[in-house]
């Protein structure tokens, strides 16, 4: 990635790579100037396109690819690191804190179709 000039950032399109509660694409709204002007720029606004929902990041976490994209990308994101998904899922299926959770899991199999078909009798 390019390196980023925070007081160039304003009006610049991002992607989340993992989009939360369907917000995916973003814009800096606004670069917060310090209190004083000799110090440096740390914090910027991001605004999701779709919801206009505001929150204040520092512009530095614009750099972690892992996290971020910059422009609007519409497809073709790389896919979570697959280890830590499989240690993630490993520990699901196996920790005893999720028994609750993986039995529900099982009951949601087995009564998805409710109200769908009828069963053999």
């Amino acid at each position: 990635m390019n390196p980023l000039n925070p007081k160039k950032l304003l009006l610049t399109k991002w992607t989340a790579v993992v989009p939360v509660a369907r917000q995916k694409h973003f814009l800096i709204s606004r670069v917060i100037k310090p209190e004083l002007p000799e110090d440096p720029i740390e914090l910027v606004e991001i605004e999701a396109v779709l919801s206009k929902a505001t929150q204040v990041i520092p512009w530095r976490a614009l750099q972690n690819a892992a996290v971020w994209r910059q422009g609007w990308v519409t497809g073709g994101l790389p896919a979570p690191d697959s280890a830590k998904q499989e240690a993630l899922n490993d520990e699901f299926s196996t920790h005893p804190d999720f028994a609750a959770t993986r039995a529900d899991g099982l009951l949601w199999d087995a009564t998805s179709l409710d109200g769908l078909e009828k069963p053999a009798n």
